[in-house]
């Protein structure tokens, strides 16, 4: 572009050549121009940008230029030339300020949620535990009361009107179940507990002599009723670590009803043994007693004295109970077979031999000599 100066003629007299071009303002403001256009390239074509730009800064401060030695300047170099650096510096700042200080908030709500969730908690097992001191003192009553002797001995069976005598043993049963729930309930103990097992022993007996079973009657299931409610609420309450329950049940009728009743109470109860003496009818007793070997965890001593077996089948539930309880790490110590085996001897004690219970039983069975082999391998 021409300059406002006045071309002068030369000693020839054609025009000067001073002033003529581009002037080093106008240069400079174009160079100027360009890097600011350029550095606003830098986000897509970066390497190639800055090494360009500082070709055209080493032009602009009309220093020569060495083409191999060029390397492309750094960052920071170039921004610190262009227009405007120090506010995009300052805004860039100020945002990395405004991230830290969003970080810091978002650390502080996690905190302030941990810290609620973990009183939340607190609080939880503070209710669970006042609800579990309430459940244990409770406001349960006992409510059941002996039924008078004249229901019994104005009752007959088929051999006959009840005596007195079998009325006052019905009625001392009566009392047994009764004490057995307040001593569950309460927590007691007496004489016949050991330190980690807690004893409820049922049994009847009419005029000293027992063999003589106590018959069933629809009088009897409220108490069976506390009794297994009472069973339930020991294991979860009142139970300390490592306490068990031994139950024996002696010369008592057990009709559908009344296991129906007690078989989930023992299912999930801290039961270490379970006896069964001389219980009838024996022959329905086959599912009652697998269910319950295959649920309850706890049991490692089952008595069945008396009880009849008269065939394998009626024995395979309970084996197969004991097997499968053996595969998931809970094996039996005692089973006690005192005179139970009756008929099919020898196929009963094979099917026993396949099970691995630490003691065998098998007191008065009169077991003949062809059955020795299956013991032997016990």
């Amino acid at each position: 572009a021409p300059t406002t100066e006045q071309r002068q003629p030369d000693a020839d007299g054609g025009q000067s050549s001073q002033g003529a071009g581009i002037s080093p303002d106008v240069a400079a403001a174009a160079i100027s121009t360009a890097v600011s256009l350029l550095i606003r390239a830098c986000h897509f074509f970066r390497p190639r940008a800055e090494f360009f730009l500082g070709l055209l800064l080493e032009m602009q401060g009309k220093e020569s230029v060495d083409w191999q030695r060029i390397d492309p300047p750094e960052r920071d170099d170039v921004e610190a030339r262009l227009p405007g650096h120090r506010t995009l510096r300052s805004l860039e700042l100020k945002l990395q300020e405004q991230n830290n200080l969003h970080e810091m908030e978002m650390l502080k709500l996690k905190e302030a949620h941990k810290a609620e969730i973990e009183g939340l908690k607190a609080q939880g097992k503070e209710s669970a535990r006042e609800i579990r001191e309430l459940k244990r003192k409770g406001t349960w009553q006992l409510t059941l009361e002996k039924t008078p002797e004249g229901y019994w001995t104005d009752r007959e069976y088929s051999a006959g009107p009840y005596s007195e005598e079998y009325a006052d043993s019905m009625r001392n049963l009566q009392g047994d179940i009764k004490d057995a729930v307040v001593k569950l309930r309460e927590g007691g103990r007496d004489d016949l507990d050991d330190d980690d097992v807690l004893y409820i022993h049922l049994s009847f007996e009419c005029d000293g002599i027992l063999y003589q079973h106590a018959h069933h009657d629809d009088v009897m299931i409220p108490y069976w009723r506390e009794l297994a409610n009472a069973l339930v609420h020991w294991s979860e309450f009142r139970a300390r670590k490592g306490d068990r329950v031994g139950l024996i049940l002696e010369y008592i009728v057990l009709p559908r009803k009344v296991r129906a009743i007690l078989r989930p109470a023992i299912a999930v109860s801290k039961i270490r043994e379970l006896g069964l003496y001389s219980v009838v009818p024996s022959h329905e007793l086959k599912d009652f007693l697998g269910d319950i070997m295959l649920t309850n965890k706890y049991i490692r001593r089952l008595d069945l004295p008396n009880v009849r077996i008269e065939s394998v089948e009626h024995i395979k539930p309970l084996t197969r109970a004991i097997k499968a309880r053996l595969a998931n790490g809970h094996h039996l110590d005692t089973l006690v077979l005192a005179s139970c085996i009756g008929g099919g001897k020898l196929d009963i004690l094979k099917e026993v031999s396949t099970c691995k219970i630490g003691s065998l039983f098998l007191d008065d069975n009169e077991i003949e000599t062809e059955c020795l082999a299956p013991i032997t391998e016990l």
